[in-house]
């Protein structure tokens, strides 16, 4: 098996990855049985920073050289569960020493197996209105539907006042399953997830519509590279 290693942009997504990898590594491995994991978390604030000024090249070089780190105590395959920070996933896979599974690209290519044709993208403002999917989507005949721009604002807040820090508010849940229930009415197949906190609010018991968990997928992907 393959060392991997998580380069954590927030606590609450990367430590949602962790526990997905060792509970699906178990399922095939047997209990309690997983690949080993380095994890290295810089502080959030100052992807954060890099991010906001929309300084992509920053943010690639802080998360490369978190993954060369990684690779120099042994890791042997990387990822980053956080969407907006694969804005600089070129950057960083061309840095980095390992191979750095794509969450982008492992969500486009579920939403292809799925055959779904109208998808939404949920996350941060950044990776709604910066269109992170969109290209990808529409390479693979998959059209992109987004949220209003209040929507958007909204959802941001959500994530970074609430959810980044743990808390599902009872009256944001609401608001969110109330975004979802007017996409569907849009005929959107499925949406995307691509927050990696947000399946810490939405799930298969609450949501109207089916959704593609991002942080699972990743964490899947991972695995499967690990023990290739």
């Amino acid at each position: 098996m393959k060392t991997i290693g998580i380069a954590a942009v927030s606590a609450e997504g990367a430590a949602a990855c962790y526990k997905t990898i060792v509970r699906l590594a178990a399922e095939k491995l047997g209990p309690n049985m997983h690949p080993e994991v380095i994890l290295d978390n810089p502080p959030f604030a100052t992807i954060l920073a890099a991010q906001n000024k929309g300084d992509w090249h920053a943010v690639g070089t802080l998360l490369a050289d978190v993954i060369n780190r990684m690779a120099d105590a042994g890791a042997m395959v990387a990822v980053i569960p956080a969407n907006s920070a694969h804005f600089a996933y070129d950057e960083i896979a061309q840095k980095s020493k390992i191979p750095v599974i794509s969450i982008v690209e492992a969500t486009v290519n579920e939403c292809v197996e799925r055959d779904y044709k109208k998808v939404a993208v949920l996350g941060v403002g950044l990776t709604m209105s910066g269109k992170l999917y969109d290209e990808s989507l529409r390479k693979r005949g998959v059209a992109s539907i987004e949220l209003n721009e209040a929507q958007q604002k909204r959802l941001n807040d959500i994530i970074y006042s609430e959810l980044v820090n743990g808390k599902v508010v009872d009256s944001s849940l609401k608001e969110m399953l109330g975004m979802l229930e007017g996409l569907k009415q849009k005929g959107v197949d499925a949406v995307l997830l691509a927050c990696t906190e947000l399946p810490m609010a939405i799930t298969t018991d609450n949501a109207p519509l089916p959704f593609i968990d991002t942080t699972y997928l990743l964490a899947q992907e991972v695995i499967d590279a690990s023990l290739s």
